[in-house]
């Protein structure tokens, strides 16, 4: 009985005795399996007369895949059953909502430090206030501390300066120009004049700027002293005697904003500081 050929153990027997070429039944049987599977495969020129070692051994291991590759082929590829995969879309992180980087005049209380807007004589502006202690009655006054300072924002302009501070006499309505306005606070009298008036600009916008000083024994109590009035909402008085009060009348739009601020004899340099700061951050719309 006839031996059936292996073409795998004569590949073998030819790497390990080092032949040069593929004999004769290792190229058969390779064919006969091939032709076997019913597959069109290209082979190539197996035996060449010029074949080195490394090329032998290249080529018999390509048949053991060749013959693998058609194994594969036979018996098919293997299904895959399961549900389909899911694409995962990436989540959304909501965008944060940025906080406003303008607040209206704030409600009565301590405040952050930031940007603030009012609205005076129909004209509306914002003041940037430092979170160094300043607090807001929630209607027209910001202040700091005592002995600090106090910014008032006029929601009328004031109409004229009292004649006579401690018998409350007001003098005759001045205007209708911030220059009037400013001659007639720098000569209220009984008050001590520091400066002005003086032309400046606050926030873009022409104004004219008077600073006095209340003094210290006027011959009445500092809620009696009387400064300058408003006919509609009434008249100015300083908190303490002896305070320096300055005052901006700002023409903007046709109309005229009052901002005046008081401050303690004995207020720090900064406070000083901080309220030229805010003044020089006015921003009008």
């Amino acid at each position: 009985m006839t031996a059936p050929r292996n073409p795998d153990r004569l590949i073998r027997a030819f790497l390990a005795e080092g032949q040069d070429e593929l004999p004769d039944q290792v190229y058969d049987a390779v064919r006969d399996r091939i032709e076997q599977t019913n597959q069109r495969v290209v082979i190539g020129p197996w035996r060449t007369p010029f074949m080195n070692k490394f090329v032998a051994i290249g080529l018999g291991a390509a048949a053991v895949v060749v013959a693998l590759f058609i194994g594969a082929q036979l018996v098919g590829q293997p299904t895959v059953v399961g549900p389909p995969t899911e694409t995962l879309s990436p989540t959304e992180t909501p965008a944060a909502t940025p906080e406003p980087t303008t607040r209206a005049f704030p409600r009565a209380g301590p405040l952050t430090g930031g940007r603030y807007s009012m609205t005076r004589e129909g004209i509306s502006f914002s003041i940037e206030v430092p979170a160094t202690g300043w607090i807001s009655n929630g209607e027209f006054l910001i202040s700091k501390g005592v002995p600090g300072g106090e910014f008032i924002f006029w929601g009328d302009t004031p109409d004229g300066a009292y004649a006579d501070p401690c018998a409350a006499a007001q003098g005759p309505v001045i205007g209708p120009s911030a220059a009037e306005l400013a001659a007639a606070v720098a000569a209220i009298p009984g008050t001590e004049l520091v400066s002005g008036p003086t032309e400046v600009t606050v926030g873009g916008r022409p104004a004219q700027y008077v600073e006095i000083r209340v003094p210290e024994d006027p011959g009445c109590a500092a809620e009696e002293f009387m400064l300058w009035y408003d006919e509609q909402t009434g008249g100015r008085w300083p908190t303490g005697l002896g305070d320096t009060i300055r005052t901006w009348i700002i023409e903007a739009d046709g109309a005229l904003v009052w901002i005046d601020c008081e401050t303690a004899r004995d207020a720090s340099a900064a406070t000083e500081q901080e309220i030229q700061q805010m003044i020089d951050s006015i921003q009008f719309e």
